[in-house]
């Protein structure tokens, strides 16, 4: 019998040239297609119409599906019977079909009605916790609809122990940290040229208020150290302006490819930069989100500096696994410290050492896949 997977989403569109939860989904996905599954992309997405290369069935809104509206789940529940019955129709579940989404909106709903009525297992990754702030306070789903999806769900996948928690506030059960995925697949072709420059870099979204804040009081401490911040990223004049006086800073546009960004990575930097905001309040993501990025740079063979509070889940896992390069805090004092120390060859070397370790356990591409697979195929 062909085994079928149906991955279901409007937010994240599994590509292999994108970002964060999407790349992850991806390459999850595509090892399952090569291990004999059928995989089907259902795409709830008003807005990504294109080709993934999967199967892919674009799953449009109907002149007579209802509105998602504040204040009207029973809308909610009608347009997802409705969007069932359709899909039903068209792809006949079978014993033995898996569905995977995400707990993240009143899609949520709709794979939780498919799999009651074609009686199979689903299970949901839990990136964020827009479904029980966005969804539940404005009322688009009611605690009643949210609970049938949280005990009906067969597993959840989640990225950090706090997420974990955060699920188990809501009645999560069965719940697994399966870290994000990395390409693991990169081989460099070049090495850090010799230079009298000693370069940080920073790749990301780079969004602005708290993390120009972080940026400049890096930068700060850059100045002091006589060191170079190198930015990556798509940046509006506006941000560039306002980092204007900061000399040491380099300005790079996003690369389009992802090897392309890791030959870079190898060729011009000695210490990668991975950050939140030391206010959790400001960024709240930062409490719960462990960076896929983070995963990703570990594997290059450079040093990964973590600047981020404890309250954080980077930071707390950077404590309990004593990340060498890590700092909790922003003041200049501290910051200036790690970058001296980080200018030692010797310190360096051990940081690049812990790196390739956890490259090879916690954060190989094929143990965080067969853990996903097992959970799947023996649950």
């Amino acid at each position: 019998m062909e085994k079928r997977i149906f991955f279901i989403s409007s937010s994240l569109y599994p590509a292999n040239n994108a970002a964060g939860g999407s790349i992850v989904l991806y390459r999850h996905l595509k090892r399952f297609e090569q291990e004999g599954y059928q995989v089907t992309f259902i795409n709830c997405s008003p807005v990504n119409k294109g080709n993934t290369s999967f199967r892919q069935i674009n799953l449009e809104k109907k002149f007579w599906h209802p509105p998602l509206r504040k204040g009207t789940p029973f809308l909610t529940s009608m347009r997802t019977r409705l969007q069932a019955r359709s899909l039903a129709k068209a792809l006949h579940f079978t014993k033995g079909d898996i569905l995977i989404g995400l707990l993240e909106d009143y899609v949520s709903y709709l794979v939780y009605f498919i799999a009651k009525q074609a009686n199979i297992p689903f299970y949901l990754f839990f990136h964020d916790d827009n479904i029980f702030n966005r969804y539940f306070k404005e009322n688009i789903l009611t605690r009643k609809q949210i609970t049938r999806i949280i005990e009906n769900c067969r597993h959840f996948f989640v990225v950090s122990e706090q997420m974990e928690e955060v699920l188990s506030l809501h009645g999560g059960k069965n719940v697994s940290v399966v870290y994000p995925i990395p390409d693991g697949a990169f081989i460099a072709h070049s090495k850090r040229i010799k230079s009298e420059k000693f370069n940080f870099a920073i790749s990301g979204m780079l969004l602005p208020h708290f993390f120009e804040k972080t940026v400049e009081k890096i930068n700060e401490a850059v100045e002091e150290t006589h060191t170079n911040i190198i930015l990556i990223g798509s940046f509006n004049q506006d941000y560039k302006d306002s980092l204007q006086n900061a000399g040491k800073i380099s300005f790079y546009e996003k690369f389009e490819e992802l090897y392309d960004l890791f030959n870079f990575m190898v060729e011009e930097a000695d210490v990668i930069i991975v950050f939140y905001s030391s206010d959790t309040n400001e960024e709240i993501r930062s409490r719960y989100s462990f960076p896929s990025r983070f995963v990703e740079f570990c594997h290059l063979g450079i040093p990964v500096l973590i600047i981020a509070p404890q309250s954080s889940a980077i930071g707390k896992w950077a404590v309990k696994n004593s990340w060498l390069s890590y700092v909790d805090n922003e003041t200049k004092t501290d910051l200036v410290s790690i970058i001296n120390k980080l200018k030692n060859p010797d310190f360096r070397s051990a940081c690049v050492k812990q790196c390739r370790y956890f490259a090879e356990m916690d954060f190989n591409p094929v143990k965080i896949h067969n853990r996903l697979k097992l959970l799947i195929e023996n649950n």
